[in-house]
């Protein structure tokens, strides 16, 4: 979308069209508060590390997920008491 103030083209806000089904999945098995790693993702759905990275890394950028750690210890949370990270219910 085009931000009126400066007139240049801007990213349009994140939401919840377009999350792949190995996403959607993921959201609706993982508890509020409960981790995952990019490994973990990866065996569950049968998809290689990177493109699991990719899952995990997406809905972080959307919201529903927080990152927690650096390289191989990254995991990946489920807030509480919210619906996605930083809007609560």
């Amino acid at each position: 979308h085009i931000d009126l103030e400066s007139g240049t083209l801007a990213p349009a806000p994140a939401g919840d069209e377009g999350l792949n089904p190995r996403q959607e999945a993921l959201l609706e098995r993982l508890d509020e508060g409960a981790c995952i790693t990019s490994p973990e993702h990866a065996r569950a759905h049968g998809v290689s590390e990177r493109t699991a990275l990719r899952d995990l890394l997406d809905l972080v950028e959307r919201g529903w997920l927080v990152r927690e750690g650096q390289r191989r210890g990254t995991r990946f949370r489920r807030p509480r008491d919210r619906s996605r990270a930083g809007v609560v219910q």
